[in-house]
């Protein structure tokens, strides 16, 4: 199978520059909206897998950008991957001002061409064109991160803790929003589907 590009021709076989430390790759997978935690040395073999995933379903759409293995290693092929996923999404953001992860997981979880854009010749998407609605922020909460990458949404003041589905994460001045679902469960038996962002804090 054909792999995805490597753009910069970096001899090493992917962009040394951009992924220069743990800590850059990491950066790559939050910019693209996946649960990360910052203080972990490597992204989670599970993290890695569920972006493999993505992104070859991704290129199935637009026919040019290769295929990757789905071991979950941070293998070149993948971080090549990850520099594709990365420049497409900042792409959009700068064509339309939708936040690169939230680009990037809509066209993840996309699997009709009704909510894409413009199609080619040869039926391939190009690009997507429906800019999803900004979740509002939610003044009561915050989101919690654990060590494990779990997800957890607490309400100021009280013990309160619901287990939360993160889509993506946006930064704003020295604050970093998480956007979460959350799924039904025993305190909140219909959950809460429509997106929503809180204040992201990470815990040990």
């Amino acid at each position: 199978m054909d792999q995805p590009p490597n753009y910069t021709g970096d001899p090493n076989g992917y962009n040394r520059r951009m992924f220069r430390s743990d800590r850059a790759v990491r950066r790559g997978f939050m910019m693209l909206g996946y649960a990360v935690n910052t203080r972990m040395h490597q992204v989670p073999k599970s993290t890695v897998r569920q972006f493999q995933r993505d992104y070859n379903k991704c290129s199935r759409r637009f026919g040019q950008w290769g295929q990757v293995e789905l071991n979950g290693a941070l293998d070149k092929p993948t971080l090549n991957a990850l520099e594709v996923a990365i420049r497409w999404s900042k792409k959009r953001e700068t064509r339309d001002g939708t936040p690169s992860a939230r680009s990037w997981q809509s066209l993840c979880q996309d699997r009709s061409h009704k909510s894409c854009g413009e199609c080619g010749p040869d039926g391939k998407i190009r690009a997507p064109r429906v800019v999803a609605p900004k979740p509002q922020p939610d003044e009561r909460n915050y989101i919690e991160i654990t060590n494990q990458g779990m997800a957890k949404v607490r309400e100021i003041g009280t013990d309160t803790a619901l287990r939360a589905e993160v889509m993506g994460f946006e930064r704003e001045g020295d604050t970093v929003f998480a956007i979460v679902k959350i799924p039904p469960q025993a305190d909140l038996p219909s959950g809460r589907d429509e997106p929503f962002r809180c204040p992201c804090v990470i815990s040990r």
